[in-house]
């Protein structure tokens, strides 16, 4: 099983930052989808930024302090009831549910777009979910650079959305676009 994950966060660091968003897409080994998850945090700074108040570089950075704002994140992470506990509860009895063998070793691999970023907020955001997760991953970025490098018709016909949301679902089923692209075009 392969555990396709995006999430949007306050900024780079998951040592100084946290989690806003999480979307995730269970998939089989031939990546046909048998399941999503998705989950926007509550962050207790969210309301303050809405009223204006803007906090320190340090907590959230400036890109995406105005990315969030842009794209409504701020306003959900601000209406949901959903804490970061229970999100990883939760995420974990799903990965359970669809993957009945998780650990280190026998679990789903993680996979998605630059889905290092996304494994270190997993593990100080998520760790009962972590977990449960394979340590390899497949990095849908790393076959987009190596594509680009060694079959640039695959390359260029992979799928592109015309602008970037920055929302977590949007992003894991674009990952998942082009896993799939990837894989029709090695089939060949």
């Amino acid at each position: 099983m392969i555990v396709f994950t995006d999430l949007e966060t306050t900024g780079l660091s998951s040592r100084d930052h946290t989690v806003l968003e999480i979307a995730s897409i269970i998939t089989d080994d031939k990546l046909n989808e048998l399941s999503s998850f998705h989950r926007i945090v509550h962050w207790w700074m969210a309301s303050d930024i809405l009223k204006g108040v803007i906090p320190d570089p340090v907590t959230v950075n400036p890109y995406v302090l105005d990315m969030h704002m842009k794209n409504g994140l701020w306003l959900a992470s601000s209406l949901s009831r959903d804490r970061l506990y229970h999100v990883d509860a939760e995420f974990a009895v799903w990965i359970k549910t669809y993957c009945p063998e998780t650990g280190e070793h026998t679990g789903p691999q993680l996979a998605g777009n630059t889905i290092n970023f996304d494994r270190s907020f997993l593990q100080s955001c998520f760790p009962e979910s972590h977990a449960l997760l394979h340590y390899r991953n497949i990095d849908v970025t790393t076959l987009n650079e190596y594509a680009r490098r060694f079959w640039p018709s695959s390359f260029a016909s992979r799928p592109q959305r015309a602008e970037a949301s920055h929302r977590a679902m949007d992003d894991v089923r674009e990952s998942l676009a082009t896993a799939r692209h990837y894989s029709e075009k090695l089939h060949e």
